[in-house]
């Protein structure tokens, strides 16, 4: 048959068959169930069906008869993995929509061709454009065209196949009964075969059910006369019992040859656990310690012949006192089978094997007990690996979880020779994992001889307790804040129980951290100290997932918060604080804590806090880690360096000792005392950088030692003196002999608290030393001035001020300044220098006047002493000249002075006081001296006072001097006429040192003075005139003045000061 009539016997008809075995709608229909059709005709077969039942005559009652049309119950109607035919034409519409984009999308990508890249789109292959158009061949056309009626013929298939489902869905009911017939069939033509192969095996499995024939006949002679006529009877007597002596005899010839056995012929053989033996009654007795005890003997002299096993006894503890009948036949019988092949050798392998073997089944035994009552329930697991045990022990710790920690006990197979014999027997081996890594060097004493499960497991748990505190002890003596006498750290390690194993850390002064580990649970506890915060520690701490690395880590932190838990309530006893949010930022704290460059970087943690009565930039931080405890005093300012936020502007280390800090008495006295004197010396650094003073920062123990030892020791500044007085002014000036050396030493003796009968010196807007009572704490300061030649200050007393003391013998000023808190004293002390300065000069300038001056009194504030007649006829005819010359001076040296005061005492009645004041003024633009009786002399306004009266007659109402006279005072050139002016005053004075106060006529003392100017000026009364010069400070008022003489400002060295009015 050839394609053509194959194809028209599978669609019924040549040509009107439709595409694909569809059929044509418009062709002839084909009758259905024709043998051309090619399907099976449903209908006639149920008709065959329904005519069967229909002839069958008895129905049984009850049975359901289907309906026309229906299928009997016994047909199973199958529905498994049909799909809606919707559902199938969805899927392939979005199937077919989706591959068209997809390839739409990639021709689009694809390349054009070269004409068309190129522009040539006029014409067919580049032609004109009213050409004919041709077909593009070009590979990439052809490859697009080609790859677009692959996937069209594809779909087009599909569509095809789903058109052949849709002619066959309109006969779906006829085929899915088709399919339930079909299977129904199927499944009774299975259960035929199925049904044959089932009798065959029977019939094979019925050859071993087959038993003989009883033989009856045998039986019954057997059972009715006890024997049978045909089974032999040989005669045979039985033997006669043997005797004691008999019994004896047989014993010793066995005892004989098994001694001979053992020396003659098993010597070599037998194996070196059995050269311990004994012969009695009959047997030998091989002994292995901690082992076994085993009875043999022989039943032949023929030494060829094998032992007999006669008993077993096991040497260890515990051990059961007598064997079952099974297990005594079982090793009987094993026992002598060995024996018969390998002899005494294989009988010591077998019975050395089988007591390892029950020595470890004792192991899981007592395990298994310890694991199911008592303090071990839920803390252990046993697990056999054939021979082997394992016990897992710790198994609901907290710090385990995930790392376990087991023993397994073993059998090792022992060693071999170099000629293959063994050495060393095999034996228990105990290994050991502890946090899921193998111990491969570890001392546990196991005795195999007396075997206890619970003694091994507290004896390995010991071990791992110990392993713990010992790396947590060995971890924290690495750390510097467990340096030898620093703090307390010791470890106590049991190698029997847990229990006994303490680790102990110093807390808090002579609270000790005590920690150990529950045997049992392996929970870490804390046994001292007593205190709700150890109950949240020790959660913390065994919830750890690696007790030896982190430990270390939380014993600190515990030690944090019991610290600070400790000092908090001395915190608010006072008026300290603390400070809930940091002022700085984390980093900014690291770099703080880490500024002393410490071999590891810790993890720290701060604290911080401050005093009440402090600037609001100073903060005390307390930081605590295993690199040590650290005290600071820090300076937060925002934008500091030019940063946003808060930034430390500045810090310094504070010398507590861990001792202070368990004191509530002296932790935060000392914390203030240091902090007070911190402040001050960050702020006098920062001044002198500012002033460009040059400066140095000493240990305070790089000072002499003779001198005292201070209460606090904190850095000392030695600043350079020269640079703290005025430029210009005659200390720098050429020539002039220094007087103090060349650093002054500052000391900051921390808080001190000032009685309110004292004051305290402070610089004001003014320049001058203002004086104030103070109730509040102050800083005490203390700068020491060494003189180089303490011979040039003899006439100076030992207390200058109340806080300016010279001690004559070792030639040094002590200058003790009480500034606030929080306040340097730089300003105080440049002021203070260039005060003992002008003192100096006033010094010299007695030293100079010679004899003819006796000092009274000498302080930074005041100067008095005499003058009077000269004794010494070499020296000047007139002293009070050459003393007001030296006074100029002095009130001419720049910066030094604002005014002077002169009060002259004379004799006589109480009351014949003077006091003038010497101030600079500028007048038509020249520097002049103005004197006048001061505001504070109670007389001034007095017309009929004796010094009002001689003064204006005879000073300020004078004409034709090198000074003018003002009615009230004179002024004077600063560099001539302020000579002539102080000695027509002196010279007037002097006249009424004789002079009662009161009833002399103005005529007789003016007489008298014209009488005394006519004699000679080196004739002096003989009473000494008592002069007082009083000085300010002046601090940093500079004018500049024209005039002529040079009309310099301050800013030169032969200028008067000039202070505007």
């Amino acid at each position: 048959m050839d394609t053509d009539s194959r194809d028209k016997q599978q669609t019924g008809t040549s040509g009107d068959a439709g595409v694909n075995g569809v059929k044509n709608p418009s062709g002839p229909a084909q009758p259905e169930g024709s043998p051309d059709s090619g399907y099976l005709d449903v209908r006639s077969v149920m008709a065959s069906v329904e005519a069967v039942v229909a002839d069958v005559g008895n129905i049984p009652e009850g049975l359901q008869v289907p309906r026309l049309g229906e299928l009997p119950v016994e047909v199973q109607h199958i529905t498994t993995e049909m799909v809606p035919l919707s559902l199938l034409i969805t899927r392939l519409a979005e199937y077919s929509r989706a591959g068209l984009q997809d390839h739409i999308a990639e021709l689009a990508a694809k390349p054009l061709p070269p004409a068309l890249a190129n522009g040539n789109v006029n014409g067919a292959n580049g032609g004109p454009i009213n050409s004919a158009p041709q077909e593009d061949t070009s590979p990439e056309s052809l490859e697009k065209k080609a790859k677009l009626l692959n996937f069209i013929q594809d779909l087009h298939s599909r569509w095809v196949k789903m058109l052949v489902i849709i002619e066959w869905s309109r006969n779906a009911d006829e085929v899915s009964t088709l399919i339930d017939l079909r299977t129904y069939l199927a499944n009774k033509l299975e259960l035929y075969n199925t049904t044959f192969w089932d009798l065959v095996n029977v019939k094979r499995e019925m050859a071993f059910a087959r038993v003989p024939n009883p033989d009856i006949k045998t039986a019954l002679e057997v059972l009715s006369t006890g024997i049978a006529h045909w089974m032999p009877d040989f005669g045979y007597l039985p033997k006669p019992p043997l005797k004691t002596k008999e019994k004896i005899e047989w014993l010793e010839e066995m005892n004989l040859q098994l001694h001979m056995r053992m020396q003659l012929h098993e010597y070599e053989r037998t194996p070196a656990p059995f050269k311990d033996h004994k012969i009695d009654d009959g047997r030998i007795t091989f002994k292995v310690e901690g082992e076994f005890e085993v009875d043999l003997t022989i039943a032949d002299e023929d030494f060829e012949k094998q032992f007999w096993f006669l008993d077993y006894r096991p040497l260890y503890t515990p051990a059961c006192s007598e064997m079952s009948a099974n297990a005594r036949n079982f090793i009987e019988a094993k026992v002598n089978t060995i024996l018969a092949t390998d002899g005494l050798n294989g009988c010591y392998n077998y019975l050395h094997e089988l007591t390892l073997t029950t020595k470890i089944s004792e192991v899981a035994r007592q395990a298994s007990e310890l694991a199911s009552m008592g303090r071990w329930k839920d803390t252990l697991r046993i697990e056999r690996l054939n021979r082997a045990l394992s016990i897992q022990y710790w198994l609901n710790c907290p710090h385990s979880q995930g790392k376990q920690s087991w023993i397994m006990l073993g059998v090792h197979s022992g060693g071999k020779g170099l000629d293959g014999i063994e050495d060393t027997p095999s034996y228990l081996m105990l290994r050991w994992f502890r946090d899921s890594k193998e111990v491969m060097d570890f001392d546990i004493p196991f005795d195999v001889n007396n075997i206890c499960t619970e003694d091994l497991l507290m004896t390995v748990i010991s071990k791992h307790a110990e392993h713990i505190l010992d790396s947590i002890y060995e971890t924290l003596c690495t750390k510097p804040r467990f340096a030898p006498n620093t703090a307390f750290l010791s470890v106590i390690a049991s190698k029997e129980d847990s229990q006994d194993s303490f680790l102990t850390v110093e807390l808090f002064g002579t609270e000790r951290l005590v920690v150990g580990i529950a045997p049992r649970s392996g929970t870490i506890l804390f046994y001292e100290p007593k205190s709700p915060l150890m109950d949240e520690a020790k959660r913390r701490l065994n919830s750890l997932r690696n007790p030896v690395e982190e430990g270390p880590g939380a014993l600190e932190q515990v030690r944090w918060f019991y610290t600070l838990d400790h000092i908090k309530p001395q915190v608010s006893d006072g008026d300290w604080e603390f400070v809930r949010q940091p002022p700085a930022s984390t980093d900014e704290v690291k770099n703080l804590v880490y500024s002393d460059a410490p071999p590891t970087r810790e993890k720290f943690h701060a604290t911080w806090m401050r005093k009440a009565s402090w600037s609001p930039q100073y903060f005390v931080m307390f930081s605590m880690s295993l690199g040590g405890d650290q005290w600071w005093l820090v300076e937060v300012s925002p934008h500091a360096h030019g940063l946003p936020g808060n930034r430390i502007n500045s810090f310094a280390a504070l010398p507590i000792s861990p001792n202070e800090v368990v004191s509530p008495d002296t932790l935060y006295k000392k914390l203030d005392e240091f902090a007070t004197g911190i402040m001050a010396e960050i702020n006098d650094l920062r001044a002198m950088h500012s002033q460009r003073t040059m400066h140095s920062v000493q240990k305070s123990g790089s000072h002499d030692s003779t001198q005292p030892k201070f209460e606090i020791n904190l850095p000392v500044i030695m600043a350079r003196v020269d640079q703290m007085l005025p430029r210009g002014g005659t200390a720098r000036a050429p020539g002039r002999t220094p007087w103090a050396k060349e650093f002054v030493r500052i000391e900051y003796k921390g808080k001190t608290t000032v009685p309110p009968c004292e004051y305290e010196e402070m610089t004001v807007g003014t320049g001058l030393l203002q004086r104030q009572v103070v109730v509040a704490d102050r800083t005490l300061i203390v700068a020491k001035l060494a003189v180089l030649n303490p011979a040039r200050f003899h006439f100076l007393k030992r207390t200058l001020e109340r806080d300016t003391v010279y001690d004559p013998r070792t030639g040094q000023f002590t200058l003790t300044f009480r500034t606030r808190i929080g306040q340097g004293c730089y300003s105080l002390l440049v002021a203070r220098i260039q005060a003992l300065d002008r003192l100096v000069d006033f010094v010299d300038a007695l030293h100079r006047a010679g004899k003819h001056v006796t000092p009274e009194n000498m302080s930074l504030r005041q100067v008095s002493f005499f003058y009077g007649p000269s004794t010494r006829a070499s020296e000047p005819a007139q002293p009070a000249q050459r003393l007001w010359t030296v006074r100029l001076g002095i009130a001419n040296k720049n910066g030094s002075l604002d005014w002077v005061t002169l009060r002259f005492v004379l004799p006589g009645a109480k009351g014949r006081r003077l006091q003038l004041d010497i101030k600079p003024r500028e007048k038509d633009g020249e520097l002049v001296w103005h004197i006048f009786r001061s505001a504070q002399d109670a007389s001034k306004t007095n017309e009929n006072d004796e010094f009002n009266k001689v003064l204006l007659s005879n000073v300020w109402s004078a004409r034709d001097k090198p000074f003018k006279g003002l009615i009230t005072g004179a002024v004077a050139h600063w560099e001539h006429g302020i000579e002539a002016l102080l000695t027509l005053i002196s010279d007037t004075l002097l006249l009424l040192v004789k002079t009662p106060p009161a009833g002399s006529g103005t005529q007789q003392m003016q007489a008298r003075l014209a009488q005394q100017q006519q004699q000679q000026h080196h004739q002096m009364p003989q009473a000494n005139m008592h002069a007082h010069l009083q000085q300010q400070q002046q601090q940093g008022h500079q004018r500049g003045g024209g005039g002529p003489g040079g009309g310099q400002g301050m800013g030169t060295s032969n200028a008067p000061l000039v202070v505007p009015d």
